[in-house]
């Protein structure tokens, strides 16, 4: 803003409106010139910023989605596969308020009510939303999970066989914390799927004995080359039963997204026999597409979040497998991290609320 008290000046003498015009411009170049530091200041930052981004996200770089090695699936055909039976859960959140209750009341407080039906069955499966390492990054960011290396073993002690990795949350600690969680599952006898960066085992994960194989897969912040998928998908052995963990949608909504519908249409159509949803952290609607079951979300198995019932419910499904597939739905409730199996009464009114059970006619 120019200096109205000069340019109102009456004065007509030559020296006054030499001095207006002086002050005028000496108005205008003291501008100009906090302008300029202004701009090279935030020049400079930019400057900073962007190195310290490309440091940043040169460490963290999460590898590229692959599609499953079918060449594993093949091999573990078997002619004659025998009875099994399978537990998949939810999301398991080791971390924060968890890893905080684990260490005063010991690593089996979260699994204090539910072992029995952990037990219960030949194996579990579920989704490790984070890294197990001793990096805790930044502690502030409550966001950036870290869990304990000693829950690695404790999964193990509760029949928890494998945990599909494919999710936001596996880089939390970097790529040296996603390598921890490898190392600390691989010593305690936990296999982990879903990896991303890598064309061997680590994609899938086969029961042999049972001709089930489960891929993870995860789109909350990795893209998928559908050609690609769907040939890999094609080329599973019609024997197989191919079941997908995959980490989708939005959270916290209750009933499954547009995006979600059209991709598990997709997965269906092009082999897949059964989906297993997380990330929304509530139980969300079934769907059926070809006769196949769509689990959109099983919510939370082991979380901290308390505020309400819906992120207190999680949905566990046991896959029988003898001559035929079945399905049964398992409601649980938690308190504190802890869950444990609704009782018959409050699980068939949760069931029939939700309109859950007349995906099967039931």
């Amino acid at each position: 803003m120019l200096n109205t008290e000069c340019l109102t000046q009456t004065k007509t003498v030559a020296v006054g409106s030499c001095f207006c015009f002086l002050k005028v411009c000496h108005h205008a170049f003291m501008k100009v010139g906090r302008l300029f530091e202004i701009l090279l200041v935030f020049l400079v930052a930019i400057g900073i910023a962007a190195r310290v981004l490309s440091f940043y996200v040169e460490e963290i770089e999460i590898p590229a989605a692959v599609a499953a090695p079918i060449t594993v699936v093949r091999e573990a055909l078997t002619p004659h596969p025998e009875p099994t039976t399978i537990l998949v859960v939810g999301d398991i959140m080791l971390g924060r308020h968890v890893r905080t209750l684990m260490r005063k009341n010991g690593n089996d407080h979260p699994f204090e009510h539910i072992t029995e039906l952990l037990n219960s069955v030949d194996m579990v499966i579920g989704n490790l939303e984070g890294p197990i390492t001793t990096r805790d990054g930044d502690a502030t960011n409550t966001m950036q999970f870290s869990f304990d290396p000693s829950v690695a073993e404790t999964l193990a002690q509760h029949n928890i066989e494998t945990v599909s990795v494919a999710n936001n949350h596996a880089f939390d600690q970097g790529k040296e914390g996603y390598k921890d969680t490898e190392k600390y599952l691989t010593d305690a006898g936990v296999e982990m799927f879903g990896k991303r960066g890598t064309t061997e085992t680590g994609s899938v994960y086969v029961v042999p004995r049972a001709n089930l194989a489960f891929i993870g897969l995860d789109t909350t912040i990795q893209s998928h080359d559908r050609e690609e998928l769907r040939k890999e998908l094609q080329s599973v052995p019609p024997e197989i039963t191919l079941a997908v963990v995959i980490h989708w949608g939005n959270e916290y909504e209750m009933t499954h997204n547009d995006d979600q519908m059209v991709f598990a249409h997709f997965l269906i159509d092009n082999g897949v026999d059964v989906i297993f949803g997380a990330h929304p952290h509530v139980v969300q609607d079934i769907g059926l597409y070809n006769n196949k079951p769509i689990f959109y979300s099983l919510g939370n198995f082991i979380f901290d979040q308390y505020w309400n019932d819906d992120v207190q419910t999680g949905l566990a499904i046991k896959i029988t497998i003898d001559e035929d597939v079945t399905y049964e739905l398992i409601p649980l409730s938690s308190e504190q991290s802890q869950p444990f199996p609704m009782s018959a009464t409050t699980s068939q009114a949760f069931l029939d609320s939700r309109g859950l059970l007349s995906t099967f006619g039931g």
